[in-house]
């Protein structure tokens, strides 16, 4: 029943979410967060979750069945991820494939400073 509750979080409020958020947004009484994490890498190896590594030591993940490939944006001030749906590598890629490559694919996240966080600390760049 947790998988899915957690594939229900996924596909209701588009992700990546931490494992915790997706503790908190199941609700405390569904399961406990271990029981989130075992489900989580289930979902992964199945295919239908993808786990996203921003470089700040937290994995967040998403819904992956039948989804667009994208990338993200992510706040180096409040965390804060968006979706880039444009994907600019993908040439690179097929470029690969022609040069005889196979099981090619890529990840690449952005970031930066929201609007929110440049309008509240003016000065501050990172």
């Amino acid at each position: 029943m947790p998988r899915r509750e957690i594939l229900a979080v996924l596909a209701t409020d588009h992700g990546p979410f931490t494992i915790e958020e997706i503790h908190k947004r199941l609700g405390k009484q569904s399961c406990d967060v271990v029981t989130v994490y075992r489900n989580l890498a289930t979902l992964e190896e199945l295919g239908l979750v993808r786990r996203c590594d921003f470089g700040d030591r937290t994995y967040r993940y998403e819904l992956y069945a039948n989804e667009h490939h994208h990338h993200h944006i992510v706040c180096r001030v409040c965390a804060k991820v968006e979706t880039l749906d444009l994907c600019v590598v993908a040439g690179l890629e097929r470029m690969a494939k022609r040069m005889g490559y196979t099981s090619v694919t890529h990840s690449m996240e952005l970031f930066g400073i929201c609007p929110k966080c440049r309008k509240s600390k003016p000065n501050r760049s990172r």
